[in-house]
């Protein structure tokens, strides 16, 4: 590895670069950022000329968000871009294989904790299929545990077909909010089968195709939503037929929540946070749950 100065202008983006989301909002706080503290870490890009591109250009591994936030700088501080940033930093490391890099893209974004779950999922997918890569030489490559990758996996797999993203925790960004598929979810739709198929109301043949129908027909609602949606179902009086349980969720989903734009102080959204990583669950679910216990003390 080497670390050096370069152009901006030589730089551009790997084809193995295994962030595939950009979310714009976010390429405008870290711009804002970049321009309060600076380019606080370089990128990790391979030579042009070697897996890929021309000669004096270099391709960038991990840094993409870094990458398109300098150019928002340039675009809308050009004065400030041209003063600090048209030279920048960069880590120089040298992958002998399409796979490799790949790999060094996706341990590095790790380390940074920046991917989401379904953007982990897509890249070991392709990876053990497309490339024919074991699971136990990425967990050995990218240092994370097996245990770990298995059920992002499975997840990823489960709701692909769905159209949805798997959220995070923490509040999720607007175009995302009404699509988002938890791993809650995926765990209460399972629990769901399994009692049906107990109960004889689902083939064990129709289970996948059932889980798949209620992720889709679940999306954008919350973990609590979800777990009142299969409470009604195991303790319904009637027989849990999909019309039944379409209703169930139909009026899970009719009970009225209404956005607010509030402000919070930095060290309180610090810790909800925190909690809501502990539990599971979103901001949004974590605060909500935080104002219910608190307003039951006024007795409203």
């Amino acid at each position: 590895m080497d670390t050096i100065n370069i152009d901006f202008d030589s730089l551009e983006i790997s084809k193995y670069n295994v962030r595939i989301r950009i979310n714009k909002d976010r390429v405008r706080a870290l711009a804002l950022n970049i321009l309060q503290y600076g380019l606080l870490n370089p990128l990790t890009v391979i030579e042009g000329g070697t897996l890929e591109g021309v000669k004096g250009k270099y391709y960038i591994l991990c840094g993409r968000y870094r990458y398109l936030a300098l150019q928002y700088i340039r675009e809308n501080y050009r004065e400030e871009f041209e003063k600090r940033f048209t030279k920048i930093p960069v880590v120089v490391v040298y992958p002998r294989e399409p796979v490799d890099a790949m790999l060094i893209s996706l341990s590095e974004n790790l380390q940074q904790n920046t991917m989401s779950e379904e953007e982990v999922a897509e890249v070991i997918s392709k990876l053990t299929k497309e490339h024919k890569l074991p699971l136990n030489k990425i967990e050995r490559r990218i240092g994370l545990d097996l245990k770990n990758i298995e059920p992002i996996l499975k997840l990823y797999n489960f709701v692909k077909s769905t159209g949805a993203y798997i959220s995070r925790p923490g509040r999720p960004f607007k175009e995302e909010r009404n699509q988002r598929v938890s791993t809650m979810t995926v765990l209460r739709a399972e629990e769901l089968a399994d009692y049906m198929e107990y109960r004889g109301f689902l083939k064990s043949s129709d289970r996948d195709r059932f889980i798949k129908d209620f992720l889709n027909k679940t999306k954008g609602l919350s973990t609590k939503q979800v777990y009142e949606i299969v409470r009604k179902a195991k303790t319904s009086s009637q027989k849990l037929t999909p019309r039944v349980l379409d209703r169930i969720i139909y009026e899970v989903k009719s009970i009225e929540r209404i956005n607010r734009n509030i402000h919070i102080k930095k060290e309180l959204v610090k810790k909800i946070t925190i909690l809501a990583k502990k539990n599971g669950k979103t901001f949004d679910e974590m605060l909500e749950e935080i104002l219910e216990n608190a307003l039951k003390s006024y007795k409203l």
